[in-house]
């Protein structure tokens, strides 16, 4: 649990990213780790929830509430696919950028947009954000695919993980880290 008022940590432990990608692409907040459910109570200047549910709200709730379908996401998904250089920076990146529509979340839930199936602003930012998932894990497939091509380094037998005689061999693991090209 992060209670430092002051460190940079402490803003990156308020938000745990999911290892997985979530289903409309926002990282999801922790409440058992998130400041405003600890010991600490940020101010809360702008009056936002701090119900924990507001996760499913927007994310299942009014997902469900507003029927939504292929075909309402399809025009915010970009035709094109992107290769990634390195698929963890992206992975970082696109957590990065989500959290910038998480101000959008509370806003709307505030004024009760996920209440309304007709909200044209909450319809539309569960449509990209789900556009923005979408794209990323095609990105991902389209990425693993462009590599799977590639050939991969011959690995002598010596810096094979599970051979005992790999000066990393760890017996307590059965095994040592992967050789660097595989990483």
């Amino acid at each position: 649990m992060c209670l430092e008022k002051e460190s940079p940590r402490s803003a990156l432990c308020a938000i745990v990213v999911d290892p997985a990608p979530r289903r409309l692409g926002i990282p999801r907040s922790r409440p058992r780790q998130a400041p405003q459910h600890s010991l600490h109570r940020p101010v809360n200047p702008k009056g936002y929830t701090r119900d924990p549910h507001i996760h499913s709200r927007f994310e299942s709730e009014y997902v469900d509430l507003i029927s939504t379908s292929e075909a309402d996401v399809l025009p915010y998904v970009p035709k094109k696919a992107r290769y990634f250089d390195d698929p963890w920076e992206a992975n970082l990146k696109h957590s990065l950028d989500s959290r910038n529509f998480v101000e959008d979340v509370y806003r709307i839930d505030l004024r009760g947009g996920y209440k309304n199936k007709d909200d044209k602003e909450a319809r539309e930012l569960v449509y990209k954000r789900i556009a923005a998932g979408a794209a990323f894990l095609r990105d991902l497939a389209y990425t693993a695919w462009i590599d799977s091509a590639k050939p991969v380094p011959p690995v002598k037998p010596g810096e094979e993980p599970q051979n005992p005689a790999n000066p990393l061999y760890n017996p307590a693991a059965g095994s040592a880290p992967a050789p660097e090209h595989s990483r």
